[in-house]
């Protein structure tokens, strides 16, 4: 994906054809407005069209009655009323497909960003299409049926380590029919959907945590919280450490259904702050 103020664009891979996806801002925060472009090799159908700008809406959150209700609601909050002001209308989104999403999980895991980097270059180098449309050159996913018929032998020459396996696994879930995005978006009981996260090969708790935030739009997922994440909320919270358990009370009382939603404002917030100027307190964390 690239991005500058007012436009975004990525990649998106529908249907065994790629494309790529243009939004733009033209409304004002009282008044939002988002024109979508699709770029495609030959003119789509109309019906491919409407079921791109349906797949969008999903994944960007954008029919979302719960953020309305969200700001309206936390505009005047003492904690999350300046995160809210500053990032007016902001949705907890992943702009790719389940399968995709997971991908990305498995390449981040247990490494450091550099290797992630690293890795996911060699995946699109090897399996992934390079795009070029509107000034843009980005990198386009594969079916997942491209991993299914490499060896895990193909996929460890890229240097992927164990993660080799965890690709394979994953791609025969999704072609076996284990791991269905459309039905698991149908399952609005979070308990439910927690358990048939769990059945995903090599998903634990914090992936399936963030996928049910950012690809089913939970609101309320936070059943867990890692302690790197923890120490920079804690320090937003109140001003110091503060242990998880705490954390996610606090966020409970104070915010209930939509305390997952809280707690990304936040985090999400102090990370553009530190980007617009830097934090000390923030830095020492990040390096550590």
């Amino acid at each position: 994906m690239s991005w500058k103020p007012g436009v975004y664009w990525q990649t998106m891979r529908w249907r065994h054809e790629n494309f790529g996806i243009r939004f733009q801002k033209l409304g004002s925060n009282s008044r939002p407005r988002v024109r979508a472009t699709v770029f495609a090799k030959k003119e789509p159908s109309n019906s491919a069209l409407e079921e791109i700008v349906e797949e969008l809406q999903w994944r960007f959150d954008l029919n979302s009655t719960g953020i309305p209700r969200f700001v309206r609601r936390f505009s005047g909050d003492k904690y999350l009323g300046p995160a809210i002001r500053r990032r007016f209308g902001m949705r907890l989104k992943s702009g790719y497909s389940l399968y995709e999403y997971l991908v990305i999980t498995v390449m981040l895991q247990n490494t450091m960003v550099r290797r992630s980097v690293s890795m996911l270059q060699a995946l699109f180098e090897r399996f992934g299409q390079r795009l070029v449309f509107d000034g843009q050159e980005l990198w386009a996913f594969w079916d997942r049926e491209r991993i299914h018929q490499a060896s895990e032998e193909e996929l460890r020459s890229l240097k992927l380590g164990y993660r080799a396996k965890t690709l394979k696994r994953q791609a025969d879930q999704f072609l076996e029919g284990v791991i269905d995005e459309a039905e698991l978006r149908r399952i609005r009981d979070r308990s439910l959907l927690a358990e048939s996260l769990d059945g995903i090969y090599g998903a634990g708790p914090q992936s399936a945590w963030y996928m049910a935030s950012e690809m089913f739009h939970f609101y309320d997922a936070l059943d867990y919280v890692s302690p790197w994440e923890g120490k920079i909320v804690g320090r937003v919270l109140f001003g110091r450490n503060a242990s998880v358990r705490k954390i996610q009370d606090f966020l409970t009382k104070r915010y209930g259904e939509f305390r997952l939603l809280a707690f990304s404002y936040l985090l999400i917030d102090v990370f553009w702050q530190h980007r617009e100027t830097p934090l000390r307190w923030l830095s020492q964390l990040v390096r550590r």
